[in-house]
């Protein structure tokens, strides 16, 4: 089973992080609009020193590489660069190096169906099927555009297998369709919510039917000519100029370029910007009408009363992105017109890290201090002292660090990181891993549906049937082990 991604930030999350990758991010931050916390007046004398230093420390572990930009009102007052845009070819980052932005560009979507709702062109409670044709009956009748905008249609993610095999060409917002006519929704469209890649995907294409154009075509006539973002991709990204390379931290470290991921862009994320463009773009999504008219943002009730609670207590409102080698953020402070922008060629949650130090610092506090991820520090020990010394001292291990990830998780993310490497060897590996962690977490589910998805892949039919129905015993409503019990049954 591929972990959830959690960003559990007490700032308001006005669009969450998504990642790729099989892992569980948690961040414990005490602020945001369900505390009373009034945070203090941001202040930026005497603070560049204490982010140099702070960006030094991430830079020492090799954990950061990227561009980091404090701003108020708009215009920068801290704008530095560090590490490497590309490692092969020694080409350092420089302030306006293009970064994919992963899911930051939902934001351009958002904006774009909102001001078109506005308009009206569109309806929030217009149903699925009034654009799209094909898509079974509960989605086509039951599916708004409000649940699409929110994250609670009940829609998933494309990216698996089937999608990731196309070549870049056939990655296109048609293709993702047919996916997720395929797929069977989560739960009941309005009863829950679940962070949907392909919600936002579905929004890109009524976008095209509704104006009848591109989806590029309407982003680049709405969004980058207004307000001059000469410096954003929507399209082709793997050939754009002065780009960031992503690299993607191994389970013990080592750093591995990710352009043969061949993410395309499309409505959910992906696009490539500079730090510039995206500091214009994000003073106008949270400020005047230059991206869109006041009354279009009202539309979304949710987000409007989010960013009210947050402006009187002087909370972050956080927008974010990430895949392996990509992770992206930016924190914007309300009522006081600051901004924290941090783009990272590394993998999450390098920027939201460093971004949250940073709003840390200019509040005159003390940030938290980096440390080396605590998987890396378990599959060294695993690989240089053997199962039985990390089973003895799993506690021990982690014990001191600032869990970022609940500990049943931690050896899963590690396995799931050698089974994307495809090696035989990593494969025998990684079993040996899960089945740790099955010893280590013995009444966690998840545990033994990743055993049993590892046996799988080996080819043991006989001993994944029996870790899926072991997951079963312990949670019965775990939808992965059910569908795979029921392929290896039938």
């Amino acid at each position: 089973m591929k972990i959830k991604i959690i960003v559990s930030l007490l700032l308001v999350i006005t669009s969450s992080l998504t990642i790729q990758a099989q892992q569980r991010i948690i961040i414990n931050k005490p602020e945001g609009p369900n505390t009373n916390i009034i945070q203090p007046l941001p202040n930026f004398n005497g603070m560049e020193p204490k982010i140099d230093k702070l960006l030094r420390k991430y830079m020492d572990l090799n954990l950061f590489s990227g561009v980091v930009v404090v701003a108020k009102e708009g215009e920068p007052i801290y704008n530095k660069a560090f590490g490497q845009a590309d490692i092969e070819a020694h080409i350092p980052v420089n302030t306006e190096t293009r970064f994919d932005i992963g899911s930051m560009n939902k934001a351009f979507t958002k904006a774009i169906v909102l001001s078109l709702i506005y308009e009206g062109k569109l309806n929030l409670n217009d149903n699925l099927g009034k654009y799209l044709i094909d898509f079974p009956e509960i989605a086509a009748k039951k599916v708004t555009i409000e649940q699409l905008i929110n994250h609670t249609s009940g829609f998933g993610d494309y990216h698996i297998p089937e999608y990731e095999r196309l070549p870049a060409s056939e990655k296109t917002i048609e293709n993702i369709l047919k996916i997720a006519r395929s797929q069977d929704l989560l739960f009941t469209p309005g009863t829950n919510n679940s962070y949907s890649n392909i919600g936002y995907v579905l929004l890109g294409a009524i976008i095209e039917k509704v104006e009848k154009k591109p989806y590029n075509t309407v982003v680049k006539k709405r969004i980058l000519t207004p307000l001059r973002l000469n410096n954003t991709f929507l399209d082709n990204k793997y050939r754009v100029s002065n780009r960031a390379v992503g690299y993607n931290n191994s389970v013990l470290g080592a750093l591995k370029n990710t352009d043969y991921l061949q993410i395309k862009p499309t409505p959910a994320g992906s696009f490539m910007a500079s730090s510039s463009d995206l500091l214009k773009f994000f003073h106008a999504y949270y400020y005047g009408e230059k991206l869109w008219k006041t009354g279009a943002k009202a539309l979304d009730t949710k987000e409007s009363k989010y960013l009210k609670e947050i402006e009187s207590s002087g909370g972050a409102a956080m927008i974010a992105g990430g895949f392996p080698g990509v992770n992206t953020v930016n924190l914007e402070i309300l009522r006081d017109g600051f901004s924290v922008l941090v783009l990272a060629n590394r993998n999450p949650p390098s920027a939201i890290e460093v971004g949250i130090g940073v709003l840390e610092i200019i509040r005159g506090k003390e940030p938290m201090e980096p440390e080396i991820p605590v998987t890396q520090i378990l599959a060294k020990a695993y690989f240089d002292k053997g199962k039985d010394y990390v089973k003895k001292n799993f506690n021990a291990i982690t014990q001191n660090m600032s869990m970022r990830t609940p500990k049943e998780d931690l050896l899963n993310q590690i396995g799931y990181s050698l089974l994307q490497s495809g090696t035989k060897d990593n494969l025998k590996n990684a079993i040996g891993i899960f089945l740790l962690n099955t010893e280590l977490f013995p009444d966690v589910a998840n545990t033994w549906d990743s055993y049993g998805e590892a046996l799988l892949i080996e080819g043991d039919k006989s001993g994944a049937l029996k870790a899926y129905e072991k997951a079963l015993s312990l949670d019965p409503s775990l939808k992965s082990s059910i569908k795979a019990v029921h392929k290896l049954i039938n």
